[in-house]
């Protein structure tokens, strides 16, 4: 079940597979674009700079016993059933950003790398997982230790980018479409707000799986 506390969440599934990845420092959206999808993304994907892990220690905590469930509705729904915000089509180079995004997210995800990942999370969406449970302190410690990339049948992939809008505060939202270890697929919505000349996650919408395809 996926609640409003994604970032121990996210923590969770990863501090047991946690690589930095070396070289110089640049960004995976340079030359992502939709004609590179589907993908699963390696760890040298992953060149955003890392959010630095004093930012997360205000979120240091212990857990309740029983975590509430509350606010899951937010995120958890049927992609039938859903309903996107209304806007006009984003530019080309829009979209090819929010892929940029998606694919370094996932990619550093892959290697283990959690400071860097949330690196392309928003504060206010950090803020947001983050406010109905703490992070608890082993969570933490391992995002301080020395990354360690999954194995590559353990990594995610990141399958198309769809519907991509302008809203008009600015944002732009879009389908994006995952698949995890396991074979599992899910149809995510996510807002994004640009910082500088990137594109971070700043709300998601909807969590759905998409279902599978029926075999002949």
């Amino acid at each position: 079940m996926r609640g409003v506390s994604i970032l121990v969440l996210v923590v969770s599934l990863f501090a047991t597979s946690l690589i930095v990845p070396m070289g110089p420092v640049a960004h995976a959206q340079e030359d992502m674009t939709t004609a590179d999808l589907p993908i699963t993304p390696g760890p040298e994907l992953c060149l955003v700079e890392p959010r630095p892990l004093e930012f997360f220690e205000q979120y240091v905590g212990t857990p309740d016993a029983t975590p509430s469930d509350a606010g899951s509705e937010e995120f958890e729904g049927s992609l039938e059933s859903f309903v996107p915000p209304a806007g006009q089509p984003a530019e080309p180079e829009t979209v090819d950003a929010v892929v940029a995004t998606a694919v370094e997210i996932v990619a550093c995800f892959n290697g283990g790398d959690l400071p860097r990942a949330f690196a392309l999370y928003s504060d206010n969406l950090i803020e947001s997982f983050a406010s109905e449970d703490p992070l608890p302190q082993a969570e933490f410690d391992a995002m301080a230790a020395t990354p360690t990339a999954a194995s590559e049948d353990q990594w995610s992939s990141v399958l198309a980018v769809r519907d991509v809008i302008l809203l008009d505060d600015g944002r732009v939202g879009g389908f994006v479409d995952f698949e995890f270890a396991g074979g599992y697929r899910e149809t995510q919505y996510a807002i994004l707000v640009q910082e500088g000349d990137r594109w971070l996650v700043d709300e998601i919408l909807l969590f759905a799986p998409i279902a599978a395809t029926p075999t002949p």
